[in-house]
Protein backbone atom coordinates (compact mmCIF):
# COMPACT_ATOMS: atom_id res chain seq x y z
CA UNK A 1 0.00 0.00 0.00
CA UNK A 2 1.13 3.73 -0.91
CA UNK A 3 1.59 6.52 1.92
CA UNK A 4 -0.27 9.15 1.04
CA UNK A 5 1.24 12.59 0.14
CA UNK A 6 1.57 14.89 3.27
CA UNK A 7 2.07 18.29 3.76
CA UNK A 8 2.59 20.89 6.74
CA UNK A 9 -0.18 23.40 6.91
CA UNK A 10 -1.47 25.49 10.40
CA UNK A 11 -5.09 26.55 10.44
CA UNK A 12 -4.45 30.19 10.19
CA UNK A 13 -3.43 29.08 6.57
CA UNK A 14 -6.02 29.14 3.98
CA UNK A 15 -6.78 25.63 2.36
CA UNK A 16 -8.74 26.51 -0.27
CA UNK A 17 -6.38 26.73 -3.08
CA UNK A 18 -4.35 23.79 -1.74
CA UNK A 19 -7.82 20.97 -1.98
CA UNK A 20 -9.26 22.59 -5.10
CA UNK A 21 -9.00 20.55 -8.05
CA UNK A 22 -7.06 18.01 -5.81
CA UNK A 23 -7.95 14.28 -6.90
CA UNK A 24 -5.82 12.18 -4.31
CA UNK A 25 -5.73 12.22 -0.55
CA UNK A 26 -3.22 14.52 1.63
CA UNK A 27 -2.47 13.87 4.62
CA UNK A 28 -1.87 17.52 6.60
CA UNK A 29 0.36 17.12 9.57
CA UNK A 30 -0.22 19.18 12.66
CA UNK A 31 -3.26 20.97 10.64
CA UNK A 32 -4.98 21.41 14.56
CA UNK A 33 -1.98 22.17 16.49
CA UNK A 34 -3.10 25.98 17.35
CA UNK A 35 -7.06 24.63 17.97
CA UNK A 36 -7.92 24.81 21.94
CA UNK A 37 -9.00 20.95 21.64
CA UNK A 38 -5.46 20.18 20.75
CA UNK A 39 -4.19 21.79 23.44
CA UNK A 40 -5.62 20.02 25.90
CA UNK A 41 -3.98 16.96 27.56
CA UNK A 42 -5.56 13.83 25.13
CA UNK A 43 -6.44 12.49 29.03
CA UNK A 44 -8.64 15.45 29.78
CA UNK A 45 -10.23 15.27 26.31
CA UNK A 46 -13.26 14.59 28.06
CA UNK A 47 -13.53 17.08 30.56
CA UNK A 48 -13.09 19.78 27.94
CA UNK A 49 -16.18 18.15 25.50
CA UNK A 50 -18.20 18.60 28.51
CA UNK A 51 -17.51 22.21 29.02
CA UNK A 52 -18.81 22.57 25.65
CA UNK A 53 -21.66 20.24 25.35
CA UNK A 54 -25.59 21.15 24.41
CA UNK A 55 -28.26 19.36 26.60
CA UNK A 56 -29.27 17.94 23.53
CA UNK A 57 -30.31 14.14 22.29
CA UNK A 58 -27.37 12.19 20.25
CA UNK A 59 -27.93 9.48 18.46
CA UNK A 60 -25.51 6.38 19.66
CA UNK A 61 -24.57 3.28 18.18
CA UNK A 62 -23.92 0.48 20.32
CA UNK A 63 -22.26 -2.80 18.90
CA UNK A 64 -24.40 -5.76 19.72
CA UNK A 65 -21.84 -8.67 18.99
CA UNK A 66 -18.67 -7.02 21.23
CA UNK A 67 -16.91 -5.94 18.17
CA UNK A 68 -15.65 -2.99 17.02
CA UNK A 69 -16.66 -3.56 13.24
CA UNK A 70 -20.21 -1.56 13.01
CA UNK A 71 -21.20 -3.81 10.23
CA UNK A 72 -23.93 -6.26 8.66
CA UNK A 73 -25.14 -9.35 10.57
CA UNK A 74 -23.47 -12.54 8.88
CA UNK A 75 -26.52 -12.92 6.95
CA UNK A 76 -26.48 -9.64 5.32
CA UNK A 77 -30.12 -8.92 6.73
CA UNK A 78 -29.49 -6.94 9.82
CA UNK A 79 -26.84 -4.58 11.09
CA UNK A 80 -24.99 -5.92 14.11
CA UNK A 81 -25.81 -2.90 16.49
CA UNK A 82 -28.39 -0.61 18.36
CA UNK A 83 -28.69 3.20 17.46
CA UNK A 84 -30.70 5.20 20.56
CA UNK A 85 -30.97 8.40 21.21
CA UNK A 86 -28.92 9.18 24.36
CA UNK A 87 -28.54 12.85 25.90
CA UNK A 88 -24.91 14.31 24.43
CA UNK A 89 -23.82 14.94 28.48
CA UNK A 90 -24.78 11.07 29.38
CA UNK A 91 -23.06 10.10 26.25
CA UNK A 92 -19.63 11.73 27.46
CA UNK A 93 -20.16 10.30 30.60
CA UNK A 94 -20.39 6.78 29.57
CA UNK A 95 -16.88 7.53 27.45
CA UNK A 96 -15.36 8.59 30.82
CA UNK A 97 -16.67 5.78 32.31
CA UNK A 98 -15.61 3.42 29.56
CA UNK A 99 -12.00 4.98 29.26
CA UNK A 100 -11.24 4.57 33.36
CA UNK A 101 -11.89 0.56 32.38
CA UNK A 102 -10.03 -0.01 29.77
CA UNK A 103 -7.12 2.51 29.35
CA UNK A 104 -7.02 5.60 26.79
CA UNK A 105 -4.57 2.98 24.36
CA UNK A 106 -7.67 0.48 23.78
CA UNK A 107 -6.34 -3.33 23.27
CA UNK A 108 -9.55 -4.85 21.80
CA UNK A 109 -9.52 -7.80 23.83
CA UNK A 110 -10.37 -5.96 26.84
CA UNK A 111 -13.19 -4.32 25.54
CA UNK A 112 -17.19 -5.72 26.13
CA UNK A 113 -18.64 -2.64 24.27
CA UNK A 114 -18.00 -0.17 21.59
CA UNK A 115 -20.05 2.70 20.52
CA UNK A 116 -20.54 5.71 18.83
CA UNK A 117 -21.74 9.57 18.18
CA UNK A 118 -21.87 9.39 13.78
CA UNK A 119 -22.09 12.70 11.87
CA UNK A 120 -23.66 14.82 14.20
CA UNK A 121 -23.63 18.70 13.68
CA UNK A 122 -20.86 20.49 15.47
CA UNK A 123 -22.88 23.54 15.72
CA UNK A 124 -26.00 21.46 16.99
CA UNK A 125 -23.89 19.54 19.97
CA UNK A 126 -21.36 21.81 20.94
CA UNK A 127 -22.39 25.21 19.57
CA UNK A 128 -18.82 27.23 21.05
CA UNK A 129 -16.73 24.39 19.36
CA UNK A 130 -16.10 26.63 16.51
CA UNK A 131 -15.12 29.47 18.06
CA UNK A 132 -12.08 27.84 19.90
CA UNK A 133 -11.55 25.67 16.74
CA UNK A 134 -11.44 27.62 13.56
CA UNK A 135 -10.15 26.37 10.77
CA UNK A 136 -9.57 28.70 7.29
CA UNK A 137 -11.51 27.06 4.41
CA UNK A 138 -13.24 28.76 2.00
CA UNK A 139 -16.04 26.24 0.60
CA UNK A 140 -19.12 26.55 0.06
CA UNK A 141 -21.72 25.94 2.89
CA UNK A 142 -19.77 23.12 4.61
CA UNK A 143 -20.97 20.28 6.59
CA UNK A 144 -19.47 20.28 9.83
CA UNK A 145 -19.72 17.22 11.86
CA UNK A 146 -18.47 15.17 14.78
CA UNK A 147 -17.80 11.61 14.88
CA UNK A 148 -17.39 10.41 18.98
CA UNK A 149 -16.59 7.31 20.52
CA UNK A 150 -14.68 4.02 21.52
CA UNK A 151 -12.74 1.95 19.30
CA UNK A 152 -14.65 1.11 16.05
CA UNK A 153 -14.73 0.36 12.34
CA UNK A 154 -16.39 2.23 9.63
CA UNK A 155 -16.70 -0.40 6.53
CA UNK A 156 -14.88 0.56 3.36
CA UNK A 157 -17.42 3.26 2.09
CA UNK A 158 -17.23 6.37 -0.38
CA UNK A 159 -18.64 10.05 0.12
CA UNK A 160 -20.27 12.09 -2.47
CA UNK A 161 -18.98 15.43 -1.20
CA UNK A 162 -15.05 16.50 -0.45
CA UNK A 163 -14.08 15.67 2.40
CA UNK A 164 -11.73 17.22 5.50
CA UNK A 165 -11.46 14.69 8.39
CA UNK A 166 -9.54 16.55 11.23
CA UNK A 167 -8.00 14.17 14.17
CA UNK A 168 -8.64 16.06 17.54
CA UNK A 169 -8.11 13.13 20.05
CA UNK A 170 -7.15 9.47 19.45
CA UNK A 171 -5.65 7.67 16.55
CA UNK A 172 -7.18 6.80 13.41
CA UNK A 173 -6.48 4.46 10.43
CA UNK A 174 -7.63 5.80 7.07
CA UNK A 175 -7.38 2.65 4.44
CA UNK A 176 -8.52 4.65 0.91
CA UNK A 177 -8.72 2.90 -2.58
CA UNK A 178 -9.45 4.94 -6.03
CA UNK A 179 -12.91 5.23 -7.17
CA UNK A 180 -11.94 2.80 -10.10
CA UNK A 181 -11.07 -0.03 -7.57
CA UNK A 182 -14.75 -0.54 -7.09
CA UNK A 183 -14.88 -4.20 -9.10
CA UNK A 184 -12.58 -5.03 -6.64
CA UNK A 185 -14.28 -4.37 -3.43
CA UNK A 186 -16.68 -6.02 -3.52
CA UNK A 187 -19.67 -3.87 -2.25
CA UNK A 188 -22.54 -4.85 -0.75
CA UNK A 189 -26.60 -4.36 -1.25
CA UNK A 190 -27.59 -0.88 -1.94
CA UNK A 191 -31.09 -0.82 -1.23
CA UNK A 192 -29.82 -1.28 2.97
CA UNK A 193 -26.96 -0.54 4.33
CA UNK A 194 -24.99 -0.27 7.84
CA UNK A 195 -25.27 4.17 7.25
CA UNK A 196 -26.39 5.80 4.56
CA UNK A 197 -23.84 4.61 1.41
CA UNK A 198 -23.29 1.25 -0.03
CA UNK A 199 -19.76 -0.82 1.85
CA UNK A 200 -16.76 -3.07 1.00
CA UNK A 201 -17.86 -6.40 2.66
CA UNK A 202 -14.12 -7.28 2.54
CA UNK A 203 -12.79 -6.96 6.57
CA UNK A 204 -9.90 -4.62 5.68
CA UNK A 205 -8.08 -6.35 8.96
CA UNK A 206 -9.00 -9.71 8.29
CA UNK A 207 -9.53 -10.52 4.24
CA UNK A 208 -10.83 -13.61 3.05
CA UNK A 209 -9.11 -13.77 0.05
CA UNK A 210 -10.87 -16.82 -1.10
CA UNK A 211 -13.96 -15.37 -0.92
CA UNK A 212 -12.61 -12.08 -2.18
CA UNK A 213 -9.87 -12.78 -4.97
CA UNK A 214 -10.09 -9.20 -6.42
CA UNK A 215 -9.09 -7.49 -3.22
CA UNK A 216 -5.52 -8.05 -3.40
CA UNK A 217 -5.86 -6.01 -6.27
CA UNK A 218 -7.56 -3.25 -4.68
CA UNK A 219 -4.99 -3.54 -1.78
CA UNK A 220 -2.00 -3.01 -4.72
CA UNK A 221 -3.43 0.51 -5.29
CA UNK A 222 -4.51 1.58 -1.78
CA UNK A 223 -3.40 3.77 0.49
CA UNK A 224 -2.91 3.87 4.15
CA UNK A 225 -2.10 5.94 7.11
CA UNK A 226 -2.32 6.68 10.68
CA UNK A 227 -3.59 9.98 11.93
CA UNK A 228 -2.41 11.12 15.26
CA UNK A 229 -4.13 14.14 17.36
CA UNK A 230 -3.90 17.42 15.54
CA UNK A 231 -3.39 15.84 12.00
CA UNK A 232 -5.58 15.81 8.94
CA UNK A 233 -6.57 13.99 5.80
CA UNK A 234 -8.15 15.14 2.28
CA UNK A 235 -10.21 11.94 0.85
CA UNK A 236 -11.41 13.34 -2.90
CA UNK A 237 -15.29 12.84 -3.51
CA UNK A 238 -15.92 9.48 -4.26
CA UNK A 239 -13.03 7.76 -2.86
CA UNK A 240 -13.35 4.69 -1.27
CA UNK A 241 -11.75 4.90 2.71
CA UNK A 242 -12.42 2.46 5.40
CA UNK A 243 -12.08 4.07 9.06
CA UNK A 244 -10.64 2.53 12.37
CA UNK A 245 -10.78 4.79 15.91
CA UNK A 246 -8.14 2.85 17.77
CA UNK A 247 -8.10 4.23 21.24
CA UNK A 248 -10.80 4.13 23.74
CA UNK A 249 -11.68 7.83 23.10
CA UNK A 250 -11.48 9.23 19.73
CA UNK A 251 -12.93 12.36 17.96
CA UNK A 252 -12.75 13.45 14.41
CA UNK A 253 -14.11 16.62 13.13
CA UNK A 254 -14.96 16.75 9.04
CA UNK A 255 -15.45 19.32 6.74
CA UNK A 256 -17.97 18.26 4.09
CA UNK A 257 -18.37 20.19 0.89
CA UNK A 258 -19.50 20.15 -2.62
CA UNK A 259 -19.39 22.68 -5.45
CA UNK A 260 -22.91 21.28 -7.23
CA UNK A 261 -25.53 23.78 -6.89
CA UNK A 262 -28.52 22.74 -4.70
CA UNK A 263 -31.18 22.27 -7.18
CA UNK A 264 -29.21 19.11 -9.29
CA UNK A 265 -30.22 15.70 -8.53
CA UNK A 266 -28.53 12.62 -6.63
CA UNK A 267 -26.14 10.77 -8.14
CA UNK A 268 -27.02 7.61 -6.55
CA UNK A 269 -31.05 7.80 -7.72
CA UNK A 270 -29.36 7.71 -11.30
CA UNK A 271 -28.05 4.54 -10.96
CA UNK A 272 -31.08 3.00 -9.54
CA UNK A 273 -33.52 4.68 -12.04
CA UNK A 274 -30.80 2.70 -14.18
CA UNK A 275 -31.02 -0.66 -12.86
CA UNK A 276 -34.90 -0.03 -13.20
CA UNK A 277 -34.64 0.51 -17.08
CA UNK A 278 -31.30 -0.86 -18.27
CA UNK A 279 -30.16 -3.85 -16.58
CA UNK A 280 -33.40 -6.10 -18.06
CA UNK A 281 -31.62 -5.49 -21.52
CA UNK A 282 -29.56 -7.24 -23.25
CA UNK A 283 -25.50 -7.34 -23.42
CA UNK A 284 -25.92 -5.45 -26.38
CA UNK A 285 -27.89 -2.91 -25.46
CA UNK A 286 -26.36 -2.07 -22.39
CA UNK A 287 -23.31 -1.52 -24.52
CA UNK A 288 -25.09 1.20 -27.02
CA UNK A 289 -26.74 2.94 -23.41
CA UNK A 290 -23.54 2.90 -21.75
CA UNK A 291 -21.87 4.27 -25.42
CA UNK A 292 -25.23 7.20 -24.77
CA UNK A 293 -24.38 8.18 -20.95
CA UNK A 294 -20.76 8.60 -21.72
CA UNK A 295 -21.87 10.82 -24.89
CA UNK A 296 -23.85 12.72 -23.13
CA UNK A 297 -22.30 13.30 -19.76
CA UNK A 298 -18.67 13.27 -20.91
CA UNK A 299 -18.85 15.02 -23.95
CA UNK A 300 -19.15 19.00 -24.72
CA UNK A 301 -19.46 18.45 -28.62
CA UNK A 302 -22.86 19.94 -28.36
CA UNK A 303 -21.46 23.29 -30.05
CA UNK A 304 -23.37 22.22 -33.26
CA UNK A 305 -27.06 22.15 -31.70
CA UNK A 306 -28.28 25.52 -31.52
CA UNK A 307 -27.99 27.27 -28.14
CA UNK A 308 -31.81 27.95 -27.24
CA UNK A 309 -32.55 24.14 -28.48
CA UNK A 310 -30.09 22.32 -26.58
CA UNK A 311 -32.14 21.73 -23.34
CA UNK A 312 -31.57 19.07 -21.30
CA UNK A 313 -27.95 18.95 -22.94
CA UNK A 314 -27.04 22.47 -22.65
CA UNK A 315 -25.98 24.07 -19.41
CA UNK A 316 -27.84 22.71 -16.04
CA UNK A 317 -29.78 25.27 -14.60
CA UNK A 318 -32.29 25.39 -11.70
CA UNK A 319 -35.17 26.03 -14.59
CA UNK A 320 -34.14 23.01 -16.32
CA UNK A 321 -33.48 20.66 -13.51
CA UNK A 322 -37.16 21.09 -12.24
CA UNK A 323 -38.10 20.38 -15.76
CA UNK A 324 -36.33 17.55 -16.09
CA UNK A 325 -36.81 15.91 -11.99
CA UNK A 326 -41.12 16.94 -12.90
CA UNK A 327 -40.75 14.31 -16.82
CA UNK A 328 -38.79 11.79 -14.26
CA UNK A 329 -41.65 11.72 -11.51
CA UNK A 330 -44.56 11.70 -14.16
CA UNK A 331 -42.60 8.64 -16.29
CA UNK A 332 -42.09 6.49 -12.79
CA UNK A 333 -45.48 7.23 -11.65
CA UNK A 334 -46.95 5.78 -15.34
Amino acid sequence: MFSPETLTVTAAQDLTDVLTERTTPLLIKGLLESWEAIKVNQENALDYLSQLAAQELVFVNRNLEGTPRFFYTADLKDKNFSQSATPFPDFLAELGRHSEQTGTRANPENQASYAYMASTSVQYCMPHWLKQNPLSLNVPNPLISAWLGTQSVAATHFDIPQNLACNAYGRRRFTLFPPEQIANLYVGPIDFTPAGQPVSLVDVNNPDFSRFPKYKTALNHAYQVTLEPGDAIFIPSMWWHNVEALDSVNLLINYWWQTTPAYAGQPMDAIKHALLSVKALSKTQKQAWLNMLEHWLLSDEVDYIPEDVRGSVGELDEKTARRLRAELLKNLNR
